[in-house]
């Protein structure tokens, strides 16, 4: 290989690695609602109502569904890149292999979150909340995952083409080393980043598992997160 190609593929890495720090800023722009939200209220978010709350999840949604859709179109437009079933590098193993070590992820995740709450999250987090709450409150999960699955996708491709290796999850990497991070410094908790960045280690090697489908991975990334 070539300098000037070796040149070309740091590029090419380094705009996905762009990509996917770009998709994980993307989740942190609700930091900055939130703060915007509580000097206009005049409250902190503890002491919202109801249709606070709610409005709170509707316009967090709208800016992280912008945000996936204005990635998706630049990484089109500047690479040709199409999120769909791609290459992986663990197709030598046969589908029921490859997605029953998908659905040991999954069972794994939920059995730890269930520690973590005391019993199955979905069930836990309806305490204390009104139906249309709920019901809003899941709906911004939809649009987070939507998010982490960017960073996954795009970690993965940046990490393929630096290292020329597909059978290493980096995009599950990528995103748990950013979101454990800022879950480490934002609870004050090595452990808490820490089991974050597990968690996300595992959305990743799920996405390589079900050969990189994105809206099968998406389907069982999301049941991880919410259960």
């Amino acid at each position: 290989m070539d300098r000037a190609e070796k040149k070309r593929l740091r590029e090419e890495a380094g705009f996905y690695r762009d990509m996917g720090l770009y998709a994980f800023g993307g989740l942190g722009l609700e930091l900055v609602l939130l703060l915007l939200e509580q000097f206009l209220y005049g409250a902190g978010a503890g002491d919202w109502g109801t249709v606070q709350r709610i409005g709170h999840w509707i316009l967090t949604c709208v800016i992280w569904g912008s945000t996936a859709w204005g990635l998706l179109y630049i990484a089109g437009k500047k690479r040709g890149f199409e999120i769909r079933h791609q290459e992986t590098g663990v197709q030598r193993l046969r589908p029921v292999w490859r997605y029953g070590a998908a659905g040991i992820l999954w069972a794994v995740c939920v059995a730890v979150s269930y520690a973590e709450w005391g019993g199955f999250k979905m069930i836990r987090e309806y305490a204390g909340k009104t139906p249309p709450e709920y019901v809003f409150q899941y709906l911004y999960y939809v649009f987070e995952v939507i998010l982490v699955l960017l960073v996954i996708v795009f970690g993965q491709r940046a990490g393929e083409i630096r290292f020329r290796r597909k059978n290493i999850p980096w995009g599950g990497l990528f995103v748990g080393l950013t979101w454990g991070l800022v879950h480490a410094l934002t609870k004050g908790s090595l452990m808490a980043g820490i089991g974050t960045g597990l968690e996300g280690i595992l959305y990743g090697t799920a996405y390589l598992l079900l050969d990189k489908r994105p809206f099968l991975s998406y389907a069982v990334i999301l049941c991880m997160f919410i259960m």
